[in-house]
């Protein structure tokens, strides 16, 4: 069995069902995909929550590991997240996976792409990153799972 150990962050992605006139208003180019402050987050969040449609653990990294754990792979996961919700969230999907999640928790909060949905399907995405380097997370890194891999996956830009 391949066992694989990820390093990254930890990013909740919400789904948010819009109108095309919806998707004017909030300055992103259709198709596209913007960083936006965690001010702006809250604010789209409060004009868009009676329209959210989902919101799932997501980012590169740990979007890769869920794939590899349904075709029978053996996964570890190390991340930064934010001592809230989301961070719960995120934490909880991989302990339902029966995937093995090691994590350090910030003050900061936890990262959220929102993803807004117009009717013809297209995505555009609004995102806030808060990056958090390797080193904050090496007293949380399960290193025995780390011992025993057969890859690694990371991101040069998150570590």
């Amino acid at each position: 069995m391949n066992k694989i150990y990820g390093f990254g962050n930890a990013l909740i992605d919400i789904e948010i069902r819009i109108s095309e006139d919806q998707l004017k208003n909030i300055s992103i180019p259709k198709g596209s995909m913007r960083h936006i402050s965690n001010d702006e987050l809250e604010s789209l969040l409060r004009r868009f929550n009676s329209q959210r449609y989902s919101a799932m653990p997501g980012g590169s990294i740990a979007n890769s590991l869920h794939a590899a754990n349904k075709h029978n792979a053996e996964i570890y996961f190390s991340c930064s997240i934010g001592d809230d919700e989301f961070g719960e969230l995120f934490i909880d999907s991989f302990k339902l996976m029966n995937e093995s999640i090691s994590f350090y928790k910030s003050s900061l909060p936890t990262g959220i792409c929102l993803i807004f949905v117009t009717p013809d399907g297209e995505r555009t995405m609004a995102a806030l990153v808060l990056l958090f380097p390797i080193f904050m997370m090496l007293d949380h890194i399960a290193r025995s799972g780390l011992t025993t891999v057969s890859y690694t996956h990371l991101r040069a830009h998150e570590t």
